[in-house]
C-alpha cells in the first residue's frame, strides 16, 4: 500500500526530492515542499480525500486502520525538533472520515 501512496504523491508534486512518505504504526505521514501542499491537498481537500480513499480500498477488510497526514517541510522540521515521528499523534481525518485531533 505504501508504494501506491508514494506513487500518487510523486505524480502530484513538482519538487520530488523533498517529497517523502513514511509509515509509523498506524500513521502514514506525507511530507512535501510548501509550494506542493496545494497539489497534494487539492481544492477543498479533494485530492487528499482521494488518496485516503484509494489507500482504504487497497487495504484488506478488517485490517489496520491508518491515518494519513500531510505536512510541509517546515512543519516536518518542527516535528523533528519536538521529538520526531514517534511522538507525533496525527491530526487529520481517519480513513472512516472521523476527525482525530491527536489530543487525549
Amino acid at each position: 500500500m505504501i508504494e501506491i501512496v508514494k506513487y500518487l504523491v510523486n505524480a502530484l508534486v513538482k519538487d520530488k526530492e523533498n517529497a517523502s512518505v513514511e509509515v509509523n504504526e498506524n500513521l502514514i505521514l506525507i511530507t512535501v515542499a510548501k509550494e506542493d501542499m496545494g497539489s497534494v491537498i487539492g481544492r477543498n481537500g479533494r485530492v487528499a480525500k482521494a488518496i485516503r480513499t484509494i489507500a482504504r480500498g487497497i487495504l484488506p477488510s478488517g485490517g489496520v486502520r491508518y491515518t494519513i497526514d500531510i505536512l510541509n517541510q517546515e512543519e516536518r522540521a518542527e516535528l523533528e525538533k519536538n521529538g520526531g515521528l514517534s511522538s507525533y499523534k496525527g491530526g487529520s481525518k481517519n480513513f472512516n472520515g472521523s476527525e482525530e485531533s491527536g489530543e487525549e
